[in-house]
């Protein structure tokens, strides 16, 4: 998102002296530099199980342990709730929203990070090909277990269903590879090229599901990964 957002790590105009949660830490890198470039900021992330960082942490960040979904939040209010790439975490993205209302500071913020799995490359490349069948297979497999991979495209409303006010839509286009001249967006291609490449490894499980034998779940990530490193195919998700 760095390279997206133009060097910054989320667009809400929030107080340098903000105590901030990241839900769905993951690697917990977003939360580490957050805290970084905010010393004055108390940062917390929180995930189902944390990673050790091997690093020192700066004193404003923390992490723990949490099933944001089932689990109790912490006993605080927050100036900013942070969700990055969580598409995949949540039976009920809406209550999850509603916790994070419901533990936010009067005029806070919460920020949300998700694409939707969809090709938005218009030139017709991208038809008939192996990624776009796995791309159909993933979503196909995704509802079988109540995973929407487009649900992103509801979160406005729902945050405006859940209470909050000025809700802001902001669309970027995720290229796949590096196939756009601009040089900016070149650069963003090779970096989510790389992130749909481990996504081929992640997401594996939702071909079976969608009914697809071992051996035919392996041959199409196999197509699809030569697709993905493919120039000529103009592949490119919306977030």
């Amino acid at each position: 998102m760095l390279h997206i957002l133009g060097g910054r790590l989320g667009q809400a105009p929030v107080d340098s002296q903000a105590h901030v949660l990241d839900v769905a830490t993951g690697t917990g890198i977003w939360a580490l530099q957050y805290a970084e470039q905010h010393p004055e900021s108390r940062v917390l992330g929180v995930d189902l199980s944390i990673t050790k960082l091997q690093r020192l942490l700066p004193e404003n960040c923390q992490f723990q342990q949490l099933d944001a979904e089932n689990g109790e939040w912490p006993q605080a209010q927050f100036d900013y709730i942070h969700f990055g790439y969580v598409i995949t975490c949540f039976d009920d993205t809406q209550a999850v929203m509603k916790k994070a209302f419901d533990h936010m500071q009067p005029g806070g913020w919460i920020e949300l990070h998700d694409p939707e799995l969809r090709n938005v490359g218009d030139d017709g490349s991208a038809k008939g090909t192996a990624i776009e069948e796995w791309v159909e297979t993933v979503l196909k497999g995704g509802r079988i277990v109540g995973r929407d991979m487009l649900k992103s495209a509801h979160y406005e409303a729902w945050l405006h269903e859940t209470g909050f006010v000025n809700v802001q839509d902001v669309k970027f286009t995720l290229p796949i590879n590096e196939w756009p001249e601009n040089l900016k967006l070149k650069k963003v291609g090779a970096i989510y090229k790389h992130n749909l490449l481990g996504l081929l490894e992640s997401l594996a499980q939702f071909l079976t599901l969608a009914g697809l034998s071992n051996t035919e779940a392996e041959d199409l990530k196999e197509r699809a990964k030569r697709d993905i490193h493919n120039p000529q195919i103009r592949f490119a998700f919306p977030l």
